[in-house]
């Protein structure tokens, strides 16, 4: 009898981690499945540090412009952006923000995400402008500072649908500092799982970045360019360097690593119970 139980039990454990095997398996496809908000096939991204290089902030500017101009005269290449840090990776940059006007000193969002991308980003990524303009080329240093909203910052700033025009910023004191001019979709930002959060474009010619990442548009598979976009970087400057190498895709996969660890140790862990349930049946 106490032979018979032990071995109900195992086909039952056994039964118990292969579903949930299955259920782990289910939830990755789930996932891969998501609407992100923007077009993740075909994107090549890669890090530019010329800080390391005893680059200045005006020297970083026009090796990041002139890395542009390259890359799109590049054969595979269809556009090229560039941002603070790419979507759905490691890295999020998050603040308060205020709305010009607004009677309390507390923040009208209390976590704002934030981005500063070059004005070929939204088309590039295949992000859809709804309202107002994308940024352009007369967005520089010198320009007035402006920002595009997502959908969620822009109901969460402003409920009464008036975005375009009005003014935010990044303190009480500095609330008049940027300028909407426009209003994109709402994208996956950090998480797979989580919606689109409330997020804040800005120009990243209005910024003082020195370490951004290259985000291009391929006509083919992106790591298949890694190469040639490397020798086109060398040509720029050899003492640049240049890292992290991925596609976009990949990079959404990383975000399913640990669905992806559960569900191969269930079924590493259920096949073992099966292989044991198998002995004590013979």
């Amino acid at each position: 009898v106490l032979s018979k139980g032990l071995i109900v039990l195992q086909v039952a454990m056994s039964l118990v981690l292969l579903v949930g095997a299955g259920l782990f398996l289910r939830t990755l496809e789930n996932l891969k499945r998501v609407d992100v908000g923007f077009d993740s096939r075909n994107l090549l991204m890669f890090n530019v540090n010329p800080r390391v290089s005893g680059y200045d902030l005006d020297r970083a500017s026009r090796l990041f412009g002139q890395v542009l101009e390259r890359m799109a005269t590049v054969p595979g290449v269809t556009s090229a952006a560039l941002t603070r840090a790419p979507l759905l990776s490691a890295t999020t940059f998050v603040a308060p923000a205020w709305k010009q006007g607004q009677a309390s000193q507390a923040p009208a969002v209390e976590t704002m995400f934030n981005m500063d991308v070059s004005p070929a980003f939204f088309s590039t990524m295949g992000i859809p402008l709804l309202q107002g303009r994308g940024f352009a080329d007369r967005d520089g240093p010198t320009g007035p500072k402006v920002a595009i909203l997502n959908e969620a910052a822009a109901r969460k700033l402003f409920p009464d649908g008036d975005a375009l025009g009005r003014r935010i910023g990044e303190s009480f004191e500095k609330s008049g500092e940027f300028e909407v001019v426009g209003v994109v979709r709402d994208t996956k930002y950090g998480s797979v799982r989580d919606p689109g959060p409330p997020t804040m474009y800005r120009c990243v010619w209005q910024t003082t970045q020195r370490n951004l990442y290259v985000v291009l548009r391929t006509a083919g598979e992106p790591l298949a360019m890694a190469e040639t976009v490397r020798a086109t970087m060398r040509r720029i400057d050899p003492t640049v360097p240049i890292q992290e190498f991925t596609s976009q895709s990949e990079q959404i996969s990383q975000r399913f690593a640990q669905e992806r660890l559960f569900a191969r140790a269930y079924a590493a862990f259920g096949a073992l119970a099966v292989l044991l349930a198998c002995i004590g049946l013979f």
